[in-house]
């Protein structure tokens, strides 16, 4: 009986269509595919210049069957396969499925051999430029905590919970009387007009709707951005979309937004500002 593989690809500007490998799906007649994810996302970050925690969470919910294109039992096949892989384009795509007379699971162990190339995990998170940057004006201002437990302390953590079960965490958080959840997003690290961008943006807004409704309805949220001067007109869209779901937006390139930013965190933690 034939079995079945797709390489899935991750495509940061689709019409350059320069793509990396990030997971394979594999699959014989009668049962549902398998998926397998890279482990390390150090080289998707930099292939493409931002974060990949969209990636991260499509490879979850595929892999634990929660993508519900993915998750009946009915019997699949070639067609059924190429008709569900054919309504994935832009940053997420699949390549035509091709055949082996290899069992599925000897063929995953093949295909992941061949076609997936894991990078040396050397421990720490690695995010953009500006997610560098802020936590960096953390570090100066001395409310960086060390463990995620600091948030009872008005200490600023990185990789907060929000969902883990969905793969939702936020990038900073903080905790007086209230949570205060922090995201940034770095348009400085791709073309504004990159579809990668407009997941990103969307994956943001996702993100601060959930904290508000996990954390409580007197979260408050933050988005720190950063564009190249020529492409402001460019991000309007993006910045609406995210003012819908954020309590603040500010410019890290402004001065002015810094200190009022800079300000808010002062007062959340008691914290003194940089000189």
């Amino acid at each position: 009986m034939a079995s079945y593989y797709s390489i899935i690809r991750y495509v940061p500007d689709p019409i350059s269509e320069e793509a990396m490998n990030i997971g394979v799906a594999v699959f014989g007649s009668g049962g549902r595919p398998q998926f397998r994810f890279i482990e390390d996302w150090t080289r998707a970050r930099q292939f493409g210049g931002e974060r990949t925690d969209f990636l991260e969470r499509f490879g979850r919910q595929v892999s634990s069957k929660q993508l519900g294109i993915f998750a009946d039992s009915s019997e699949w096949d070639e067609p059924r396969l190429r008709s569900v892989l054919g309504r994935w384009h832009n940053s997420i795509q699949f390549t035509t499925p091709r055949t082996s007379l290899k069992e599925p699971s000897a063929l995953m162990s093949e295909v992941c051999s061949a076609f997936l190339r894991e990078t040396v995990k050397k421990g720490g998170r690695r995010g953009t430029r500006l997610n560098t940057e802020v936590r960096s004006l953390f570090q100066k201002m001395k409310v960086l905590g060390k463990t995620k437990r600091d948030v009872q302390h008005h200490r600023v953590v990185e990789d907060f919970p929000i969902d883990p079960r969905t793969g939702l965490f936020a990038e900073f958080a903080l905790k007086n009387a209230v949570f205060h959840v922090m995201e940034t997003i770095d348009y400085r690290s791709a073309a504004p007009s990159a579809t990668a961008k407009f997941y990103e943006t969307g994956a943001k807004a996702l993100l601060l709707t959930e904290a508000r409704e996990k954390l409580g309805r007197k979260t408050e949220r933050y988005v720190i951005y950063s564009a190249h001067h020529d492409d402001k007109s460019a991000i309007k869209t993006y910045l609406a979309l995210l003012q819908n779901h954020a309590d603040h937006v500010f410019n890290y390139d402004s001065k002015r937004d810094l200190a009022v930013f800079g300000s808010r965190v002062k007062k959340a933690t008691s914290a003194e500002l940089p000189l």
